[in-house]
């Protein structure tokens, strides 16, 4: 699902395009964390300390020191779910999240913004969309089946987020953590894990 204001995203300096990143990490993360808490894999220690250092880039950006990306990109990816590592739901979320914490990592190298914004930006709503279908138990072969997901409020809410996120960081100067104290405050609700009832 496309969210409209990337665009403007790209346009902006680094350090918003982290605070986005970051802000995608820490919504999606108790996916992760509830995934290796109740299927027994990965470390939900070594991610959060990935996010940490993506918080910290964003008011250090041009110090990031390029051993620690290196190091956070190893150790991220080994401990993201593959496709085939517990097939669930549980899962596939996981996987999911744990992208979107690799892929905010990735932006740290200013190699490719507009594709890890893409991604991060898309995982996100992949992730919620995966939520959905589970959820609702949808039918593929329904005529419906794009719309009723776009039209479902936690896509809307997650879509709102994502906008009004990019929307407030065009709106002020320099990225202060007062901002980001602010910006935690309005998707705090959000973060939490997606859990669909057995």
């Amino acid at each position: 699902m496309a969210v409209e204001e990337l665009k403007k995203l790209e346009a902006l300096d680094f350090t918003k395009q982290l605070a986005f990143a970051y802000l995608t990490c820490e919504r999606m993360f108790p996916n992760y964390v509830y995934f290796s808490e109740n299927y027994g894999f990965g470390d939900p220690k070594i991610l959060r300390d990935a996010i940490d250092f993506v918080y910290s880039a964003i008011f250090i950006e041009n110090n990031i020191d390029k051993q620690k990306i290196e190091y956070f990109l190893k150790t991220s990816k080994a401990n993201i779910p593959g496709p085939d590592d517990h097939g669930s739901y549980y899962g596939t979320i996981a996987l999911d999240s744990g992208a979107i914490v690799y892929e905010s990592i990735v932006l740290l190298k200013k190699e490719d913004t507009k594709t890890s914004l893409t991604g991060i930006s898309t995982t996100a709503t992949n992730l919620i969309d995966c939520f959905i279908q589970t959820r609702d138990e949808m039918d593929y072969g329904d005529v419906d089946f794009e719309e009723k997901i776009l039209n479902d409020t936690v896509m809307q809410k997650e879509i709102a987020i994502q906008n009004g996120i990019i929307s407030y960081l065009g709106r002020i100067g320099k990225v202060e953590p007062s901002d980001m104290e602010t910006l935690m405050q309005l998707q705090e609700s959000e973060s939490k894990p997606l859990i669909v009832k057995d």
